[in-house]
C-alpha cells in the first residue's frame, strides 16, 4: 500500500519542480536569445549594447538562485544548459574584443562544460570578426585573433575532450583554419602591394 503522506510530499515536490522547470525554460529561451543578440552587437562593434544584454542575462540567472537551491537538478536541464553555454560564448567573445583574458566568467558561476563549450564556439565568432577586419583593412587585429585562437585550440586539445565537446573542438579547429586563411590572404595582399 502507498503511504499517502509520503506520496503527497513527493507529488508536491514533483509539481513544484515542474512549475519551476517551465518558468526556467521560458527564461532560458530569453537568455539564449539575448546572448546571441550580444554576439551580433559585438559584430556591429556595439560593445555597450552587448554589455547591457549580458547584464540582463546575468540578472535573469541570478533571479533563479532560490529555485536552484530548492531544486539543484534543475540547473542541468537542456534549455538552461544551452543558454548558459551561449552566455559563456558571448561573455568570452566580449572579453576577446576588449582585450581581456578568456576563460574568466566574471559575473556568473558556470560549470566547466558551459565555459569550455562557449570557449570552443568563441573561435568561430573570432573567425567571423576576422573577415570584417580584413574587409576594413584592420590587419593588425587579425594577427591578435590568430594568436588568441591558436592558444584556445591548443589549450583545448590538451584536455582530451570527449562527447559533444570533442565535436565542438573540431569545429573550433575549422574556425582556426578560416582565420589562418584570412591571415594568409592578408599577408599575400601586403606582399603584392610592396612589389
Amino acid at each position: 500500500m502507498i503511504n499517502k503522506a509520503a506520496f503527497l510530499k513527493i507529488s508536491k515536490v514533483y509539481a513544484s519542480y515542474a512549475i519551476e522547470r517551465r518558468k526556467l525554460f521560458g527564461a532560458s529561451d530569453e537568455m539564449l536569445a539575448k546572448s546571441k543578440q550580444a554576439i551580433f552587437a559585438l559584430h556591429r562593434d556595439d560593445v555597450p549594447e552587448a554589455e547591457r544584454l549580458l547584464a540582463e542575462v546575468e540578472a535573469s540567472e541570478r533571479g533563479f538562485a532560490p529555485v536552484f537551491k530548492k531544486h539543484p537538478d534543475i540547473v542541468s536541464e537542456g534549455p538552461h544548459r544551452a543558454a548558459l553555454e551561449e552566455y559563456a560564448e558571448a561573455a568570452q567573445f566580449l572579453a576577446f574584443i576588449k582585450g581581456e583574458p578568456l576563460c574568466v566568467i566574471k559575473n556568473l558561476e558556470l560549470d566547466s562544460d558551459a565555459v569550455l563549450g562557449g570557449l570552443t564556439d568563441t573561435v568561430g565568432e573570432i573567425a567571423r570578426k576576422c573577415v570584417q577586419w580584413a574587409t576594413k583593412g584592420e590587419f593588425k587585429k587579425i594577427d591578435k585573433a590568430l594568436e588568441a585562437s591558436r592558444e584556445i585550440v591548443m589549450a583545448l586539445m590538451g584536455l582530451s575532450l570527449t562527447g559533444y565537446l570533442r565535436t565542438k573542438l573540431d569545429q573550433a579547429k575549422g574556425a582556426l583554419r578560416r582565420i589562418e586563411d584570412v591571415a594568409y590572404d592578408v599577408a599575400m595582399r601586403e606582399l603584392r602591394n610592396k612589389n
